[in-house]
């Protein structure tokens, strides 16, 4: 942090504590009282608006140096706290009940918690993730959805049943989703068979009627060789996305250690 904060651009291996060069190792030096600015420690890093905070308050009391400092501290708590597999601090607390049940049962995708997809089932798929072939396929498009909007994109999904095989529209803000195309036309598939080339050349056709940048085929399954080569060959704009990836998509939206589950 010193060799950041005090002498930008330049490595010290000779000490932990640089030569003179601030008026915060000088005060700190001279015994002097210096200013503290708390950062709240979560057990998932440390919140966006709370960061930002703290180095506005660090900037208010010493000035620039010290808000180097402070924005430095929150980078390093954030990366240990990505590393460490001990989860530690606050824990969410959780408004009303949530039968495991209705992950397997329910069309609805007005969640609690989140916009489309509760985080409560995220965190469960997340440590069991064998089960997401047997969700309900509704929660599975709400999942989906759930990880787009996250990103920040704009997204309107689908009303479930006689959707023409669009289920998710995304586009890239606000701004263009009531004027431009959608930038990518998704299909969801919670199934457990390889997925067939005529499904894929459906969702290119949607793809080219709509006027969309991108297809995205997601599935709880791979693509069947055939998929795979008729998209090569005809130059379709779709993508797969299969059972690998969407664990991958499920790690980054888990809160790590959040909730209790109980036997039913």
């Amino acid at each position: 942090m010193m060799e950041r904060v005090v002498r930008p651009g330049e490595v010290s291996k000779q000490c932990a504590m640089p030569g003179a060069g601030s008026d915060l190792i000088d005060r700190f030096r001279a015994g002097l009282p210096l200013d503290g600015v708390h950062v709240p420690q979560l057990e998932y890093g440390i919140r966006d608006t709370d960061a930002t905070a703290c180095v506005a308050e660090a900037l208010r009391l010493q000035g620039r140096p010290f808000a180097d400092a402070v924005a430095l501290v929150v980078e390093e708590m954030r990366y240990r706290s990505a590393r460490n597999p001990i989860v530690l601090g606050e824990r969410q607390s959780w408004d009303d009940v949530l039968g495991l049940t209705e992950l397997f049962s329910s069309e609805s995708v007005l969640p609690s918690y989140g916009r489309f997809f509760d985080q409560r089932f995220v965190n469960y798929l997340a440590a069991n993730y064998e089960a997401v072939g047997a969700i309900h396929w509704r929660k599975f498009e709400g999942l989906v959805a759930e990880y787009f909007d996250r990103q920040g994109f704009r997204v309107e999904i689908g009303p479930g049943r006689n959707d023409n095989g669009v289920d998710i529209r995304v586009w890239v803000d606000d701004l263009s989703a009531d004027t431009v195309p959608p930038t990518m036309l998704i299909q969801c598939k919670r199934v457990r068979r390889d997925i067939d080339k005529v499904v894929v050349k459906a969702l290119a056709a949607d793809v080219a009627w709509e006027g969309a940048q991108q297809g995205l085929l997601v599935a709880t399954a791979d693509w069947s060789p055939g998929a795979r080569e008729v998209v090569h060959t005809r130059n379709y704009a779709v993508t797969e996305v299969n059972r690998a990836a969407v664990q991958m998509w499920l790690e980054d939206l888990r809160v790590s250690g959040n909730g209790l589950w109980y036997p039913a």
